[in-house]
């Protein structure tokens, strides 16, 4: 062989490899970013989750507040009644 056959096929070799490292690359950055896109696909559920479970615990602070309100009323006016209708206690 001549050497400039012997020094294209090294050439080729050495391109072959190359090109080996890099679909080997490609294929971890692959995987790599489908490993990302499934955690933002959990983050964005859990995130759709806490939005619908701070939704319903305003509601119920909501509710929760009423009754307190309700309650409180109760007494003031249990009291008011039992002090004769004066609005402070004697």
């Amino acid at each position: 062989m001549s050497a400039s056959i012997q020094q294209t096929n090294q050439n080729v070799l050495a391109q072959s490899a190359t090109i080996d490292v890099l679909v080997a690359n490609i294929q971890q950055l692959t995987e790599n970013v489908n490993t990302v896109t499934n955690r933002v696909d959990v983050l964005a559920i859990q995130a759709e989750q806490d939005r619908a479970q701070a939704a319903q615990d305003r509601q119920q602070a909501t509710i929760d507040r009423q009754e307190f309100r309700n309650e409180i009323r109760q007494i003031w006016e249990y009291l008011r009644a039992r002090n004769g209708g004066s609005s402070t206690p004697q």
